[in-house]
């Protein structure tokens, strides 16, 4: 996305102390550049199918790494120094500190994270469950569960830092147990939901008083399919004259 987004974000990150890192949407030297220049601490390379993809971000990332001078910073270079403290420091550093990860989300990279964790200077393969649930065929999530399961022992047994989205129905303690190194309890989709669901919650009448017999609230089935024309919202809502819906947008 456009990094004049993820200022804000990083300087508020910085103030609190805790490490930035950023999911670039490819690995484009200019854009690697400018991202490096804000003082990050990794980068995600999403969507990661094969060794090669694997190896040619690699090779960006170290071509983009910028010099000590910062010649070339542009408009980004007093991004850099008001950062945090230690961002002039961590720009003199050579590139072994930045972490170096990449995003598997697909049927086909799981198949081949035993040749990406074999690539010189990668550092960290990061799952995506959902992601990964999304691209599996109905009724094969089990299957799946256990080529993420083996995906997770090659990763750990190359030596390489083994990230991702919490799994559902395992615990945060159970990844770590699992060998998690980094383990990420939400994104900005969940938040987004959750936030949602608490304004309807309290956007809604009590189911007690005056005039809770007089509403008849639709809420949506959460199926994932596509609703029949007499269940579709504008249908529901000329049904019933008492019909009401709440939507967030």
């Amino acid at each position: 996305g456009n990094l004049s987004n993820a200022i804000g974000l990083v300087h508020a990150a910085a103030s609190a102390g805790t490490h930035t890192l950023l999911r670039v949407p490819s690995h484009d030297f200019p854009y690697l550049r400018r991202a490096l220049q804000l003082g990050l601490e990794g980068l995600i390379l999403p969507m990661a199918e094969s060794a090669a993809q694997v190896e040619d971000f690699i090779a960006a990332v170290r071509k983009s790494y910028p010099s000590s001078s910062l010649r070339g910073a542009g408009g980004h270079a007093s991004v850099v120094r008001s950062v945090a403290p230690t961002a002039a420091q961590f720009l003199r550093k050579r590139e072994e500190l930045l972490l170096k990860a990449v995003q598997v989300e697909s049927e086909i990279g799981l198949a081949h994270v035993r040749d990406m964790v074999k690539v010189e200077g990668l550092d960290m393969i990061f799952f995506a469950p959902v992601e990964l649930a999304a691209s599996a065929p109905r009724g094969q999530e089990a299957g799946l569960l256990l080529a993420l399961q083996t995906a997770e022992a090659e990763v750990k047994r190359a030596k390489k830092l083994l990230g991702g989205m919490l799994v559902p129905g395992r615990s945060v303690e159970t990844m770590f147990a699992a060998g998690y190194d980094l383990v990420c309890t939400t994104s900005d989709v969940i938040l987004l939901r959750a936030t949602a669901e608490n304004i309807v919650r309290e956007a809604k009448p009590f189911a007690t008083g005056p005039t809770a017999g007089q509403l008849q609230w639709i809420s949506s089935a959460r199926e994932a399919k596509f609703a029949k024309d007499e269940e579709t919202l504008v249908m529901r809502l000329k049904k019933s004259p008492q019909a009401r819906a709440l939507a967030v947008m």
